[in-house]
Formats: structure tokens, sequence, C-alpha cells
């Protein structure tokens, strides 16, 4: 049985979303630690809020999704 199309960018969109919530956890770690890795303290709080803004998107995708019909 295929999957229509809604559904397959409904669990996409849902995967994208669990994932930035997990890297938003990690980076947000990773700040209050002071642990930038290879990079800027200052790139790394850079990464955050570009990553916080992507969350933001793909919620917003979401919701477009859920109300096609």
């Amino acid at each position: 049985m295929e999957i229509n199309i809604r559904e397959r960018a409904r669990c996409k969109a849902f995967a994208k979303i669990a994932k930035l919530r997990l890297d938003i956890r990690l980076i947000k770690d990773d700040l209050e630690k002071q642990d930038s890795g290879i990079i800027s303290m200052e790139d790394l709080a850079t990464v955050y809020i570009s990553t916080k803004r992507e969350l933001k998107t793909w919620n917003y995708i979401a919701t477009l999704i859920e109300k096609d019909e």
C-alpha cells in the first residue's frame, strides 16, 4: 500500500522537527558548558539561533500540511 504524498510530507516534517529539537538541546548544552569544539562560542550561538529559527519554519510547514485536506 502506497502512502499518499500528504502523509509522506507529514512524516518528513515531523522527523525534521524531532531532529531540530534534539539539535537545539545539544547546542544549548554545549553553550552552557562553554564547549564549542573547533568553532567560536559566538559562532555556536549563531548556530543555536539559526536552528531555533529553522524549527519555527518547520513547525509552520507541519501546520500547513496538517490543515491541507
